[in-house]
């Protein structure tokens, strides 16, 4: 009754008054009934209640909808469950970071000796496991969709639930796969960073990792198939945008991350044992899959733009027009650059190369008889030009989050949470960028073999930061999915446990610092040396501990603990 009144007000009168008269009439009738009719008219249409009643007092600034508390209490009316994401997020962010911190440790103890078996087999699951933080990105763009066409309330459908907890298992069992056939088995696996198979003398083995890497992709299929025909709830969001750029962008480049993979696992599949190396098609699709290296992060980011504006402006929740735009920049460098990968070594007289050797990303174009001339210099442009797009596009995201401001009010602070994801994200391009950027400056001063000292001696050093900056995606997709969960239980005001704040800057500060630990020269004194590998592996074992204690948070997150009260490194930074 009430919301009625004030959405369809009486005659001529204000609704203020209208409300008001509404308010103290039933009030005294039924004042139990009121109480409970109106929390529940709040969480359940609290967007059109919100609109409404604003414009109407003519006031300036967002208006809260609710207290914080009253929001908190009332919230489980209505938000949904996040059980897939939960599950699936959090199985593969912590068998990511164990695997990463395993190798480090391991790495530590064996020294400069020749690799072990579990040493090689703990490789073997890293590479395996690289997919994973690409799931996590793209079950996360599911679920914000889902809930963006149900106002919070409901999750996917249940067959994309389903396609994310097989895309999980598969993902799983295949690194398991990885770490124990060689130990039971008694084989040496051949680790291939490019090639996330199993590989090993047994041809079982060959076939389960190609069956859990066609499950992972083909499910991932379909989790992007169910992303792009969601539609809306009418009687819960009557009108709605569609699908948002940042998902959008999101899923096209999960689409080309997962067909490159398909594509050469089938293609593996497909040619005999030994005989693939020197297959065309084998060898383009091995330099295809180095150009969607930086699909994981650039979702995260992605989404990150996304949940801030959500923060920020909670009925529309857009980034701005320059920002998206930034997206599909971002977007269309990646998908250009495949697809000059896949198409020019078939045209006549058209080759492709690895690049630096160091770059992911880094792949040269050319064309036979034109070694020189204007040509070459275009073939050079277009080899150069995704990773300017790839720069721009990041720095306009990263500053689109930071410059978002409220156009009906104060702007809220960046909250910790992305914080420590833009600062993750922010270490990872910078890295990975910069490896392409001194590779490219060091092949036009020094040729494609010279050294040149100082930008050598810089190669390797960012070569050895970008063992660190690997964990960087699977900890930021961790972090704004713990942000995501905080607000959406809450109606857009709640947070993050204290103490999960305080864990996520833990992890953050402590890969910052393990990444400033590679850049220390190497000394002479063995002491000193051992102190600073000791160091790492500390660092690693705190960044660990960090993820699991988010992991837990975001597993045991209520309404009433998403206040983000308790933060003691949170205070100080705010203060």
């Amino acid at each position: 009754s009430l919301r009625h009144v004030v959405v369809h007000p009486p005659g001529h009168v204000p609704p203020m008054k209208a409300l008001l008269c509404a308010c103290g009439a039933l009030l005294v009738a039924h004042p139990s009934r009121v109480a409970a009719s109106l929390a529940f008219s709040t969480v359940q249409h609290r967007s059109r209640l919100h609109s409404r009643v604003h414009a109407a007092l003519d006031l300036e600034g967002p208006a809260e909808l609710l207290p914080a508390k009253e929001v908190q209490s009332n919230a489980e009316l209505g938000f949904a469950s996040m059980t897939a994401l939960l599950r699936c997020s959090c199985a593969l962010s912590a068998q990511y970071i164990i695997v990463q911190t395993l190798l480090i440790i391991v790495g530590f103890a064996q020294g400069k000796a020749e690799k072990s078996g579990f040493h090689l087999a703990l490789m073997s699951a890293r590479t395996v496991m690289q997919t994973g933080p690409t799931l996590c990105v793209l079950f996360l763009a599911a679920q914000m969709q889902a809930m963006q066409f149900s106002h919070g309330s409901q999750d996917p459908a249940p067959w994309i639930q389903i396609c994310m907890q097989v895309a999980t298992v598969a993902l799983i069992g295949e690194s398991l796969l990885a770490v124990f056939a060689p130990l039971f088995l008694g084989f040496t696996p051949e680790v291939d960073e490019d090639m996330p198979l199993v590989s090993g003398p047994f041809s079982w083995t060959r076939v389960a990792s190609s069956t859990f890497l066609l499950a992972t992709c083909g499910s991932c299929a379909g989790v992007c198939v169910g992303i792009l025909s969601m539609r809306r709830t009418e009687e819960l969001v009557p009108q709605s945008r569609g699908v948002s750029p940042a998902v959008i962008c999101t899923v096209n480049l999960a689409l080309q991350y997962f067909a490159v993979h398909m594509l050469l696992t089938v293609t593996t599949i497909c040619l005999k044992t030994g005989q693939h190396r020197s297959s065309k098609v084998f060898q383009v699709l091995r330099l295809a899959l180095r150009t969607v290296f930086f699909a994981p992060m650039l979702g995260v980011l992605f989404i990150a733009a996304r949940v801030r504006a959500l923060q920020v402006d909670r009925l529309d929740g857009q980034p701005q027009p320059w920002a998206q735009a930034a997206f599909h920049v971002c977007n269309g460098a990646i998908l250009g650059q495949m697809a000059l990968v896949s198409i020019v070594p078939f045209l006549p007289g058209g080759d492709v190369k690895q690049g630096t050797a160091l770059a992911e990303s880094d792949v040269e174009i050319a064309f036979v008889g034109f070694e020189h001339g204007m040509v070459r210099l275009v073939l050079e442009l277009l080899r150069y030009l995704p990773c300017a797009l790839l720069g721009g596009g990041i720095s306009a995201v990263v500053a689109s989050i930071l410059t978002f401001t409220s156009t009906s009010g104060p702007t809220p602070p960046l909250p910790p949470t992305m914080q420590c994801a833009l600062l993750l994200a922010c270490i990872f391009f910078a890295v990975y960028i910069g490896l392409w950027v001194l590779g490219a400056v060091r092949e036009v001063a020094h040729g494609r073999r010279g050294r040149g000292s100082h930008l050598a001696a810089a190669l390797d050093l960012l070569r050895a930061a970008s063992e660190t900056a690997r964990v960087c995606p699977v900890l930021a997709v961790l972090f704004v999915s713990v942000r995501l969960r905080a607000q959406q239980i809450t109606g857009h005001t709640g947070a993050p446990q204290g103490w999960a704040q305080d864990a996520m800057y833990i992890c953050t500060i402590a890969t910052f610092l393990r990444l400033l630990a590679t850049f220390l020269p190497e000394t002479r004194l063995p002491a000193l040396q051992k102190s600073i590998a000791v160091s790492q592996v500390i660092l690693s074992l705190i960044m660990c501990g960090g993820a699991i204690i988010v992991l837990i948070a975001m597993l045991t997150m209520t309404p009433e603990t998403a206040g983000g009260s308790g933060a003691h490194i949170t205070a100080s930074v705010a203060a």
